[in-house]
């Protein structure tokens, strides 16, 4: 995970982030929260995006507030 987070600091100030919504959609419905949370748990590359889904769906955090965590 080290490893990643040095390879991504290097990168960071290339990328920009995709613009989002400002609009509030609805919440996912139960059978949506499993399946997301099944899908970023299928594949190892997808450890992050399963601990960016826990923690979205416990907290109700925002992508651009997810991508600010260290």
């Amino acid at each position: 995970m080290l490893k990643r987070a040095k390879l991504w600091n290097r990168l960071a100030e290339d990328i920009r982030p995709l613009k989002e919504p400002t609009t509030i959609d609805r919440a996912l419905a139960n059978e949506e929260e499993a399946r997301l949370l099944s899908v970023t748990q299928s594949r190892p590359e997808w450890e992050t995006a399963y601990v960016a889904a826990v923690i979205a769906l416990n907290t109700t955090a925002r992508g651009c507030e997810l991508k600010g965590l260290k």
